[in-house]
């Protein structure tokens, strides 16, 4: 749904229920949308077929869908890229498709666009093509290159990043785990992970896991390995930086119905 911050959004969205124009505004506003992303897409190399702009190379197939709302208000913009084995790249964040709010996290998802928005806020079809242009496309064309020559990676660069806490930011990936940073402050949820150990390597600060039978409190430069199965809740009075290694898919809360998404950066 369109973002929290437009308080007349539903009082709009009655007018044009009532509104007879309001289908053929529809219509519109979705051309509208198409022609803007062709335009964006189509030098890139992404042909359109049907509703998904797709571009394909020797390293996979990319894609870019607009999948239209069942109650006809909005539309999302979804990506995708599958290996010619059609499975995701061993980096791939989600298990499914990403959207907008994956590379701009501090907003409601600046993808999902309102029918209604394309006339009378054409700021948000901006923004989001903005966005794509900037951040998203480049980031999903780069699977279709041959393998960057290696560099290391730094972690003071990747943390400073991002700032909100207990969201694992991917960096890594070896073996089908996810090597991640997160920053941490506060009390987590009690939880456990029934077929992975959980790996803390603290880089920053000073953490506590609490278990059910003892505390361990980590400084700067130790780490500790819950066993799978094991309750356990980390805490951090003040903010700390962790490093982490899970194997891929891991709800960072036991849970995946509750787990958040984990981001590459």
């Amino acid at each position: 749904m369109p973002p929290p911050d437009d308080e007349d959004q539903s009082a709009r969205i009655h007018r044009a229920a009532q509104d007879p124009a309001f289908p053929a505004q529809r219509e519109a506003a979705y051309l509208a949308i198409v022609a803007a992303l062709s335009a964006l897409l189509a030098p890139r190399g992404y042909s359109l077929k049907g509703s998904t702009w797709t571009r394909t190379s020797p390293h996979g197939k990319s894609a870019l869908h607009l999948q239209r709302s069942r109650y006809g208000w909005e539309v999302q913009i979804a990506l995708r890229f599958l290996t010619p084995d059609g499975a995701a790249p061993a980096n791939w964040p989600s298990e499914d498709d990403l959207h907008l709010a994956h590379f701009q996290p501090e907003a409601s998802d600046p993808g999902t666009l309102a029918y209604l928005d394309i006339a009378e806020r054409p700021e948000r079809l901006r923004q989001a093509l903005a966005i794509l242009s900037q951040t998203a496309l480049p980031w999903l064309d780069a699977h279709h290159t041959e393998t960057a020559p290696p560099t290391a990676i730094n972690l003071a660069e990747k943390l400073g990043q991002f700032t909100d806490h207990w969201s694992p930011r991917i960096i890594a990936a070896f073996n089908g785990h996810d090597v991640m940073l997160v920053k941490v402050q506060g009390e987590f949820v009690w939880h456990s992970h029934p077929d992975t150990d959980d790996f803390f390597l603290v880089l920053k600060g000073q953490i506590k896991i609490r278990l059910r039978d003892g505390d361990i409190t980590l400084n700067a430069g130790e780490l500790y390995v819950v066993p799978k199965g094991i309750e356990h809740c980390p805490i951090a009075a003040d903010e700390a930086h962790i490093l982490l290694i899970e194997p891929k898919g891991t709800p960072n809360t036991g849970d995946p119905a509750t787990a958040v998404v984990k981001r590459v950066i």
